[in-house]
C-alpha cells in the first residue's frame, strides 16, 4: 500500500492523470480486497497510507485551485483517517484553505475557528488557520480581530506607554504654568510682552520636546515589528529545515524497515539459490547506502550548524560517532537508530557506551541529555 501510494505521488507529480486514476482505482481495488483485521486495526499503517493516496489528489486540486474537487477528496480522506489525530488537524486546516480559495468566506472562518479550539492542536496548524483567517479579516476589511490576537500585548504596552507620556507630560506643563504664575505674582515689574515672550519659548520647547518623544516612540515600535517580522521569517526558517530533517530521517527509517524485512525473508528461505544472495546481499548494501546519510548530514548541518564543531571540542570522535550523535540529537530510539543504521541493536548499545567514554561521561550522566543540550 505504501509503495502504490508513493507510485501515485510521482504519477501525478508528472503530470500523468490518466495514469494516477487508474492507480487510485487498483488501490481501491487492492484495499476492499484485504481483511477487515488489517483495514479496522485502530491506527492501522494500511489504512493510513491507503488515506495518503487520496491526500495526493487533495493537493494536486488544491495546486490548481480546483478546490471543489480538493474538498471531495479531503471528506474521503477523512472517513479513511478518523483515528489519526495528526493528519485530522492537517485535513481540517486544508478544509479552511479551499472554502477560503472558493472565497466562501463563512466557512473558511468557521472552519477555522473550530480547528483552533482543538485542543493540543500543534504550532504549524495554528499558523496555517491563523494565516486563513488573516486573509478573511483583510477580505472583510475586519482585520483588527487578527491584530488582536497577534499583537494584543504589544497594543496594550504601547497604549499604556502613551498614556504615561502624555500624563508625565502635562504634569510638567502644569508645573511650568504654576512657577511661571508664582513669579507673576512676586515680581510684577515684568511687563506683558516678557510674559507673552517668556509663553510663546515654553509653547515651542514644549511642542518640539513632545514631537521629538513621539517620534523616537514611533521608530522604535517600527523597529520593534521589524525585528518581529524577521524573528517569525527565521522561525519559519528553521521550522522548514526541521521538517526537510524530519522527513529524511524517516524516509531512511521506513525504507530500511522495509528492505530489512524484505531481506530476512529472502534468508529465512534458506535457498542456495545464488540469485537470491546476490539480492539480498544487494538490499544490504542498499541499507547501508552512504548517498542517503550525507544527503541527511547535509539537512543536519544546516538545522544544527554548531552541533558537531562544539561534539569535537569534547574529543576526537569518527564518522560513525558523530552520525550516532545526531541520531541521539533527534530523539530517535536504538531500535529506530538500529534499523536506520542497518545494524543491530546489539551494535548500537557498543557504540553508545564507546561515545560515552569518548567524550568522558559519569557513570550518572545521561548520554541524550549530555548531546540534546548541545
Amino acid at each position: 500500500m505504501y509503495s502504490l501510494a508513493q507510485l501515485l505521488s510521482v504519477e501525478i507529480r508528472k503530470n500523468e492523470l490518466a495514469v494516477a486514476y487508474n492507480r487510485l482505482k487498483e488501490i481501491d481495488t487492492y484495499y476492499l480486497g484485504l481483511s477487515s483485521e488489517l483495514k479496522d486495526a485502530a491506527g492501522s499503517l494500511v489504512r493510513r497510507n491507503y488515506g495518503y493516496s487520496y491526500l495526493v489528489f487533495v493537493s494536486y486540486y488544491q495546486s490548481i485551485k480546483q478546490y471543489d474537487k480538493a474538498i471531495e477528496y479531503l471528506e474521503k480522506s477523512k472517513n479513511i483517517l478518523f483515528d489519526f489525530p495528526n493528519e485530522i488537524h492537517a485535513l481540517g486546516s486544508r478544509l479552511a484553505e479551499c472554502y477560503l480559495g472558493l472565497n466562501n468566506l463563512k466557512m473558511a472562518e468557521q472552519v477555522a475557528k473550530q480547528n483552533l479550539d482543538i485542543k493540543n492542536l500543534n504550532k504549524k496548524e495554528k499558523k496555517y488557520n491563523y494565516k486563513v483567517l488573516e486573509k478573511i479579516y483583510k477580505k472583510k476589511k475586519i482585520d483588527a480581530e487578527l491584530i488582536k490576537i497577534k499583537d494584543s500585548l504589544i497594543i496594550l504596552s504601547s497604549s499604556s506607554f502613551s498614556s504615561g507620556l502624555l500624563n508625565s507630560l502635562g504634569k510638567f506643563e502644569i508645573s511650568l504654568r504654576m512657577a511661571e504664575s508664582t513669579r507673576l505674582i512676586n515680581d510684577n515689574k515684568l511687563k506683558h510682552n516678557k510674559q507673552l515672550f517668556i509663553a510663546i519659548i515654553l509653547s515651542v520647547i514644549f511642542l518640539f520636546s513632545f514631537l521629538f518623544i513621539k517620534s523616537n516612540y514611533n521608530l522604535q515600535l517600527e523597529q520593534n515589528k521589524t525585528l518581529e517580522l524577521s524573528n517569525y521569517k527565521y522561525k519559519n526558517e528553521v521550522e522548514k529545515k526541521n521538517r526537510e530533517l524530519t522527513s529524511k530521517v524517516n524516509f531512511i527509517l521506513q525504507r530500511n524497515e522495509y528492505l530489512k524485512k524484505i531481506q530476512s525473508k529472502l534468508e529465512s528461505s534458506k535457498s542456495t539459490d545464488h540469485n537470491l544472495k546476490s539480492v539480498s546481499y544487494n538490499l544490504n548494501s542498499l541499507i547501508n547506502s552512504e548517498k542517503s546519510y550525507k544527503e541527511f548530514e547535509n539537512i543536519f548541518v544546516n538545522v544544527y550548524p554548531e552541533f558537531y564543531k562544539k561534539l569535537n571540542e569534547y574529543a576526537s570522535l569518527t564518522n560513525n560517532d558523530l552520525r550516532l550523535a545526531a541520531f541521539i540529537k533527534m530523539n530517535h530510539s536504538n531500535n529506530e537508530i538500529a534499523i536506520i543504521s542497518g545494524v543491530s541493536i546489539r551494535t548500537i548499545e557498543t557504540q553508545r557506551y564507546r561515545l560515552s567514554k569518548k567524550l568522558n561521561l559519569k557513570k550518572d550522566q545521561s548520554l541524550n541529555s549530555f548531546l540534546l543540550s548541545i
